[in-house]
């Protein structure tokens, strides 16, 4: 990357404090800082965004995520001395979903299971206009990605939210279901490597760098993302509610 870049992989950092200071660290030096979340930039995503902002499925009530995956003992995914574990691994994916078609969280709730790290991880989380959502991680289970959006007139569910290979997203309204081609005009070119999320990521993160759009995902996002995991992660060890706002 130029020297004007800094394009770190998720999570960016382990608490909001430290999140701000790599931001304001960036801005001192001149250079770009963002978070790699790369399902977000995928034209699948604008879509349900499209989907979701247009009321097609109402207003959203409740937001329902996972992400579950094996990673055996000795695996860097369980490093304590990296604070590792599965909120930070593969829970920051559920979690920029909530607050990407939900908003920013009012409160949390959050119980783990531990093994030097959290290697299983659930949450209740309170939005804006009383919509809730739940999302569970683990890394000591079977694979699992899914991302459902409920509203009051219908839902939207994600069968490949992450990867984004699917291509359908499963629109359900008064008991019809029916799936919604992501790129029905082929306007995306999205076949083979085109439709790869990572390389919609390189080129957006690529295009912002060399004067190009500036990207949507920076500090304030990032900032965000971190204050939410970091009061999950209390809530769990805590076993106390966080208010947020």
């Amino acid at each position: 990357m130029p020297a004007n870049t800094s394009f770190c992989e998720k999570p960016l950092t382990a608490t909001r404090a430290d999140a701000v200071r790599c931001f304001d660290a960036a801005a001192a030096a001149g250079r770009i800082l963002t978070e790699g979340f790369m399902w977000r930039l995928h034209p699948q995503t604008t879509l349900a965004r499209e989907l979701v902002d247009g009321g097609t499925i109402g207003r959203i009530a409740h937001i329902r995520t996972a992400l579950r995956n094996t990673a055996g003992p000795g695996d860097i995914r369980r490093s304590v001395p990296l604070a590792g574990g599965a909120l930070a691994d593969l829970g920051g994916y559920c979690t920029s979903a909530i607050r990407l078609f939900g908003g920013e969280p009012d409160r949390v709730t959050a119980e783990a299971v531990f093994d030097g790290v959290d290697v299983r991880f659930s949450a209740l989380i309170r939005l804006p206009g009383g919509a809730l959502a739940t999302f569970d991680t683990a890394l000591d289970l079977p694979r699992a990605d899914e991302l459902e959006l409920i509203g009051t007139e219908g839902s939207l569910r994600i069968p490949d939210p992450w990867i984004c290979r699917n291509g359908h997203p499963e629109l359900t309204r008064k008991g019809v279901t029916e799936q919604i081609p992501v790129d029905p005009a082929g306007q995306h070119a999205l076949t083979g490597s085109e439709a790869d999320p990572y390389r919609i990521e390189f080129e957006t993160v690529s295009a912002a760098i060399t004067g190009g759009p500036p990207l949507t995902f920076a500090r304030e996002d990032a900032i965000a993302q971190a204050t939410t995991c970091e009061a999950l992660m209390y809530a769990a060890t805590s076993g106390l509610p966080v208010t947020l706002r």
